[in-house]
């Protein structure tokens, strides 16, 4: 087999969705961190309780700035001894950087180790098959629904070999629709820095916690949730416009008037060509007439 996960998945065309789905997840990079204070270095910047994790579990969690806003939002699992971020590919270098500038006074080791470490998703039903191989990761997105695989190439397609006998291959987009209609949030590298994790439902969704001590952008985060002032939420839309991106503005009451009433988190193409997404927006703007570029959107 090729060590190469794109080169290898591109022979298996993409099918019709059905009852059972296997998705490629190559949109995301996977940084490791690994060393005698990997623990202790990630409990100090990052947004969930590392330390309480067990090996094989695995956390959303957020990596904030000292303004207490999202620079990137990952899956991070702990295997061994060593720590794994799953999180877009756009992210990977900036995350790193921004790490290592923290690290230098601890025995840690960060790498970029997407080449090496890839994934796979599967949709709708639990597959029974057995993946509980030590080399591979099963991350639970939605409890016995939806699981992501990551794990070594040559293992991961050992794996998928074994899965595409009861599943389709389809578009990852169906993925996608799937994790917005789940209400999951995620950065990209327009949106780095836009929103608090109040704003995305972080505390929610176990991303936060606010009993393991300082982390980066803690002060801040934590008298956000002990004012318990959250003015702006994030919402599910739908829209016949497009062309929307993560990072395009909401506005209200235009054009004449128009206000900027919130900012777009994620969207994807959904069925009958029906946009999906996530929006944060201002509760303020909760009655009005929202739209995004120029185009009505449906607040649900």
């Amino acid at each position: 087999m090729t060590q190469n996960w794109k080169e290898f998945i591109d022979h298996f065309p993409i099918t019709n969705p059905s009852a059972k789905m296997l998705v490629d997840l190559r949109q995301y990079g996977v940084i490791k961190v690994s060393g005698p204070d990997a623990g202790k270095f990630l409990q100090g910047q990052l947004s969930c309780d590392v330390l309480a994790l067990k090996n094989g579990a695995q956390t959303l969690g957020a990596y904030c700035n000292i303004k207490g806003k999202v620079d990137s939002l990952f899956r991070l699992w702990l295997n061994g001894e060593d720590y794994y971020l799953r999180l877009q590919n756009g992210l990977v270098q900036p995350t790193i950087l921004e790490l290592q500038k923290y690290s230098i006074f601890s025995k840690v080791e960060i790498q970029d180790v997407s080449g090496h470490i890839c994934g796979f998703g599967i949709s709708n039903h639990k597959l029974d098959i057995e993946l509980d191989t030590p080399e591979l990761t099963q991350l639970e997105i939605l409890p016995q629904k939806r699981y992501e695989i990551f794990g070594p190439v040559k293992a991961l397609q050992h794996a998928w070999h074994e899965c595409i006998q009861h599943a389709n291959h389809v578009d990852p987009q169906i993925w996608a629709m799937q994790d917005i209609e789940q209400q999951l949030p995620e950065i990209y590298p327009q949106t780095i820095g836009s929103f608090f994790p109040h704003d995305l439902n972080l505390p929610q969704l176990g991303a936060v916690s606010f009993t393991k001590g300082c982390f980066r952008g803690q002060e801040i985060i934590a008298r956000m949730q002990n004012r318990g002032n959250i003015k702006r939420h994030m919402r599910l839309f739908t829209s016949d416009e497009n062309n929307i991106r993560s990072g395009d503005l909401v506005t209200a009451d235009g054009p004449e008037q128009e206000n900027t009433a919130g900012t777009v988190v994620r969207s994807c193409l959904g069925k009958e060509s029906v946009t999906l997404g996530l929006a944060v927006i201002s509760d303020m703007y909760n009655m009005h007439a929202l739209n995004i570029n120029n185009c009505k959107i449906a607040v649900r």
